[in-house]
């Protein structure tokens, strides 16, 4: 089926002492990307697990192995962008993700309906909302529920930041400054959407999730940022908001959020305020008149 797959693609992963998630995946990308001008890179970020011998011994991908740490997840995406991507789209995702057959056509597919399309990305086992699929715990399980799901596609503004298929137009909004990967994603797809892009969920294609994403590598280049980045993932995974029929996950910049809140005449802005006011160390509580009377309430 790939022979219908008109934009070649650069699947990039960058990696840490995930040598088996990488034999794995390889595999799969490799037996779906075939003979479409695509490439695999796979950055070894300084596993100490055998990965480097491995990807020494190996013809399925190219690969970048860091003899010393580089100083963050942005400027490794730089490097591999300017290095391989040749005008391609570029499908980043982590080891530990895994596509189904004709998800990565798909995704192309629907990255290109539109030129306003920014990003595509899949649903999945591990993803909140519009993204969230099924609650499989195997690969055949992901590909039997592949099977059953319809070919409507979403347009969002927000997809997982683990998995997602970028048009080769806008790469260059990814920063090289930024450490931490999901800070480079969010202000990726910050830039994008103030520019008029929007991304897309491809409900039939899937991805399995083993298990959530590792980052603790990089906290040590911004612990600040890095805790940032976890409160954001636990705030996005309870729900979206809904802005003229574009699903708006609470990742958002707190000026976007405060947009919609005043278009939507939400009430209690005290406590959205607290909410988007995330990156403060103080923690906005209730106060004890509130808890007693939402105790009343329930």
């Amino acid at each position: 089926m790939m022979e219908y797959l008109c934009h070649a693609v650069l699947a990039v992963m960058i990696v840490h002492n995930e040598l088996d998630c990488v034999k794995l995946n390889t595999q799969i990308l490799f037996e779906e990307l075939k003979g479409t001008g695509s490439e695999i890179v796979i950055v070894d970020n300084c596993s100490d697990d055998g990965l480097s011998e491995w990807l020494s011994g190996q013809e399925l991908a190219s690969y970048v192995i860091c003899d010393e740490r580089i100083e963050g997840y942005g400027a490794i995406l730089r490097i591999v962008t300017d290095q391989f991507a040749n005008g391609r789209d570029i499908l980043l995702l982590r080891a530990n993700y895994f596509l189904t057959p004709r998800s990565i056509i798909l995704m192309s597919a629907a990255l290109h309906s539109r030129k306003e399309v920014a990003a595509a990305g899949p649903v999945g086992s591990y993803f909140p909302g519009e993204q969230n699929c099924f609650a499989g715990t195997t690969y055949e399980e992901a590909i039997s529920i592949q099977e059953s799901l319809n070919s409507k596609n979403v347009e969002t503004a927000y997809i997982d930041m683990d998995v997602m298929l970028i048009k080769a137009s806008t790469v260059n909004a990814l920063e090289e400054c930024i450490e931490i990967p999901q800070a480079v994603m969010r202000n990726y797809m910050k830039h994008v959407l103030r520019q008029g892009f929007c991304f897309m969920v491809v409900k039939q294609a899937v991805c399995f999730a083993l298990n959530p994403t590792d980052d603790e590598i990089y906290r040590s280049f911004d612990p600040c940022r890095y805790k940032q980045e976890k409160l954001h993932h636990l705030l996005y995974s309870f729900g979206d908001a809904t802005y003229k029929g574009v699903h708006l996950y609470k990742y958002l910049e707190p000026d976007i959020l405060v947009g919609i809140n005043d278009h939507n005449g939400l009430q209690n802005t005290k406590r959205n305020a607290g909410i988007l006011m995330w990156n403060e160390d103080g923690v906005l509580l209730s106060s004890d008149e509130e808890s007693v009377r939402v105790s009343k309430q329930d």
